[in-house]
């Protein structure tokens, strides 16, 4: 997208500030993840993706990233979607079915008539539509983030709306009200998460929102820092030179950091310290001809998160001394995703179909105490199931090979490499967290994610030159 925005489409304008828009607004209505929040929200981008190919169409010249960059990425993730959608289209050959048709029917006293590799063919077009919605979210940030100026308004977006949404958890966990907007909460009433239903789904969100404020903090902070911090003139004039969008953030950090941990997600809050380590490994690889001053900054990053866990971390601490009869409870749906991905290894049984596999199976397999869960509580186990191994390695290897679009703007050194550190940081959030959760399966923090790796992306490759034009 041009800097000289006379010069720009007005249907790309209304493109970019329709994507904001979605950033902001995806995590208000229980994190979308409601049919008709999700249902919207897929409407939404599929039209301001018309939009952006309109406004491309007219000015071509919009379009500045290379092909060979995210073709292989590209390709992987079409053929899981195409994967996903023959898996509910009832074409395959009848010995592909899912045994469950045959039973319906003979328990109907009717011959099969209908056949599908997926459980439930309308909830994996809906998922396949999910996916294809966060596909959409990318391209249009990847496409938008070339632009340096872009980008960081789309990191801005991000940053004070999950602020805003994170102030808003606080205020209702103080107050003592228990409600999701106008809603009483049915569930985690004595923790914090925000206009979230589930507090690792807010958990991961808020993590993503605190790599987002990290990368811009560093940024102020080394535009700051530019006569040095090797001695005590050079902090002081550090400290002297921030201006009021350094401390901003710093507040901005203090109340999202504050909210994770007050929502007692363990998960959410180690994940995002694992997220946060990649950032730092990635700032010092980045800065490496100026270890002392990405020393410092990875410093006073740790002893900011010291001094937040001492003011807000007695209820994380309390969550984990406690015997927790959820982590056996996951253990055991854990141990029965893997003897249901072995009956169907390959084929899979459809996306979004895990609520109905356990359904089936849980009278036999699975105790009163894990009948509840209806989901694998596994991004990757629950992806293998309903994927199948070959739609799991499509998409696990087209978010690889975007990883590794953004850490070549580490290792390549230039300019934008910060953004990179934010991609790969975001990569080690959601990654941990499927280990132990279902949060990337929120359609609020799928965009999140979509959008922070997308700009990471988009500024991999830029040359000083392009930076320079494009501040």
């Amino acid at each position: 997208m041009a800097r000289d925005t006379t010069k720009t489409p007005r249907s790309l304008r209304i493109a970019f500030f329709g994507l904001l828009a979605i950033l902001v607004l995806a995590p208000l209505p229980f994190g979308s993840n409601r049919l008709w929040a999700w249902s919207f929200l897929s409407i939404v981008i599929g039209l301001l993706t018309l939009l952006w190919t309109y406004g491309v169409v007219r000015m071509p010249g919009s379009i500045r990233i290379p092909v060979r960059r995210h073709l292989p990425a590209t390709i992987m993730f079409g053929l899981a979607i195409i994967w996903f959608l023959i898996q509910a289209s009832g074409l395959t050959p009848a010995a592909w079915d899912h045994p469950i048709w045959a039973e319906a029917a003979a328990a109907l006293g009717r011959e099969k008539t209908f056949g599908a590799i997926s459980l439930d063919p309308n909830a994996s077009f809906d998922g396949a539509m999910r996916l294809l919605a966060y596909g959409a979210v990318f391209w249009l940030a990847l496409h938008f983030g070339r632009s340096r100026r872009l980008a960081r308004r789309i990191l801005w977006a991000i940053v004070i709306s999950g602020s805003v949404y994170s102030l808003y958890g606080l205020a209702v966990q103080f107050s003592g009200s228990n409600t999701i907007l106008w809603f009483d909460k049915w569930a985690y009433g004595d923790v914090v998460t925000s206009t979230f239903v589930n507090r690792n789904s807010f958990g991961t969100y808020a993590g993503l929102v605190i790599i987002a404020a990290f990368g811009l903090l560093t940024w102020e902070a080394d535009e700051a820092a530019s006569l040095g911090i090797a001695n005590r003139v050079g902090i002081v004039h550090m400290i002297d030179s921030m201006g009021a969008r350094v401390f901003g953030l710093l507040v901005a950090l203090f109340i999202t950091g504050s909210a994770l941990l007050f929502s007692a997600s363990r998960g959410g809050t180690v994940s995002t310290a694992i997220g946060v380590l990649v950032f730092l490994i990635g700032l010092v690889l980045y800065k490496r001809e100026r270890v002392r001053r990405a020393i410092v900054f990875a410093g006073l990053i740790l002893l900011g998160a010291a001094v937040l866990l001492s003011f807000s971390g007695r209820e994380l601490a309390s969550r984990l001394n406690q015997s927790d009869t959820a982590v056996s409870g996951r253990g055991e749906i854990w141990e029965f995703t893997r003897e249901a991905i072995s009956e169907r290894p390959w084929l899979g049984t459809g996306l979004s179909t895990f609520r109905d596999v356990s359904v089936r199976s849980r009278g036999s397999e699975l105790s009163p105490r894990t009948a509840p869960f209806f989901r694998a509580h596994n991004g990757y186990l629950e992806m293998i199931l309903e994927g199948g191994y070959g739609g799991f390695l499509l998409i696990l290897g087209s978010i690889a090979w975007l990883g590794l679009w953004a850490f070549y703007g580490i290792v390549s050194r230039h300019q934008e490499a910060i953004y990179s550190c934010i991609g790969l940081g975001a990569i080690g959030i959601v990654g941990t967290h499927a280990w132990v959760d279902f949060s990337l399966q929120i359609p609020a923090v799928a965009v999140t994610f979509a959008a922070l790796l997308a700009v990471a992306c988009a500024q991999a490759n830029r040359h000083r030159s392009e930076s320079r034009r494009s501040r």
